[in-house]
């Protein structure tokens, strides 16, 4: 079995300490590692070998992850010159992978910046579903998170009550992937019982994937073809021009999507899931029960409640006479924000990378 871990993403909802250079996977959220080596250490206890694990990133955090991750090898760790999205970024991976002879091995992709209360039952999940993945070939796997309050900011996945049993997990039938819903929808989801949260967690075996992509999306599927013949000669640093040339495209609409549906299962599971996506996942995670969480440096409260502080910085923070509010503070930006509307702070992003004199702070 082989883990792909995507680690090229932002995290702009987590702004101000997740930049566009240094995203959030990087940065030590919580216990003394990152989120990046806590997916890292995750992916070993299912697979045992470095040799067995591959990293897709942009160029730039390169030496960061080497820095990280000192056990991966770094041929393991592959390039995105350019940004084109899940769909050649996870090809890219799957024609590596083939390039090594393991066309019959699956491959779980992961995102390198979740969070999992129960990591026991995700661990032995992971693992049936890649003894599944090699016996039924044809198959893609995904894993879904049950859901435990209408989040409006996850993609759900509907599944039918047809299921099959392997090593004890129960593989749910896919009836349809549903987008990000605004809240009634996601009270309906809820109360429905039969959808789970898409924790971006699939599983194919390589040679499956591959084969997909040049039926569903040939003009990745070529590209990819050139890659691997490259990785397999050793020529990795002329992959980049042939990535490049690749459409920006979802794995999700390039493939997943036009499958049939009888060959797509969903593992449902308790996994206690957070892709810690905005303050409010933090402090949830984090245990805010008492209104004050803080990573370190100095915060007050007087005669306020809900409230919640992350201060990095050496100043001090006091909140009076205030209710619900997230405050982040780092060094060269200070945050203060309603919880109700965390998922919002992506815009502040937005608005400081229209103006020069801004974008450094993004």
């Amino acid at each position: 079995m082989n883990i792909v871990i995507m680690a090229g993403g932002g995290g702009t909802r987590l702004w101000p300490l997740s930049r566009d250079s240094y995203p959030k996977q990087f940065t030590q959220l919580f216990g003394k590692k990152t989120l990046l080596q806590h997916t890292f250490d995750r992916a070993l206890k299912i697979v045992h070998k470095p040799e067995n694990i591959v990293v897709t990133t942009r160029e730039q955090f390169v030496p960061e992850i080497q820095k990280q991750l000192k056990r991966l090898p770094k041929q393991n760790i592959l390039v995105e010159n350019v940004k084109r999205d899940t769909g050649p970024s996870i090809g890219m991976a799957a024609a590596f992978l083939a390039s090594q002879g393991k066309h019959d091995e699956a491959m779980i992709l992961m995102p390198s910046d979740p969070y999992f209360r129960d990591e026991e039952l995700f661990i032995n999940t992971v693992k049936a579903v890649g003894s599944y993945i090699e016996k039924n070939p044809s198959t893609t796997v995904l894993l879904g998170s049950e859901p435990t309050y209408p989040e409006t900011g996850y993609g759900y996945i509907e599944t039918t009550a047809q299921k099959i049993s392997h090593n004890g997990k129960e593989f749910n039938s896919v009836k349809c992937f549903r987008e990000k819903p605004n809240l009634e929808k996601a009270k309906e989801f809820l109360a429905a019982g039969n959808f789970v949260w898409n924790i971006g967690v699939y599983a194919w075996r390589v040679g499956t994937l591959l084969e997909l992509l040049h039926k569903f999306a040939p003009e990745i599927a070529k590209k990819l073809d050139k890659i691997e013949e490259l990785f397999r000669a050793g020529k990795f640093s002329k992959v980049g021009k042939v990535y490049e040339d690749m459409p920006k495209i979802s794995i999700d609409f390039a493939v997943t999507e036009h499958q049939d549906a009888k060959d797509i299962y969903v593992v449902r599971g308790n996994f206690g899931w957070s892709d810690i996506g905005h303050w409010g996942a933090l402090q949830e995670l984090l245990g805010g029960g008492e209104g004050l969480e803080m990573k370190k440096g100095v915060a007050a409260i007087v005669n306020s409640s809900g409230n919640f502080v992350y201060n990095t910085d050496e100043k001090a923070i006091a909140l009076v006479g205030v209710e619900n509010l997230i405050v982040i503070s780092t060094p060269d930006a200070l945050l203060v924000c309603n919880k109700n509307n965390v998922q919002d702070v992506k815009k502040v992003v937005e608005e400081f990378g229209k103006n020069k004199k801004t974008q450094k702070f993004i």
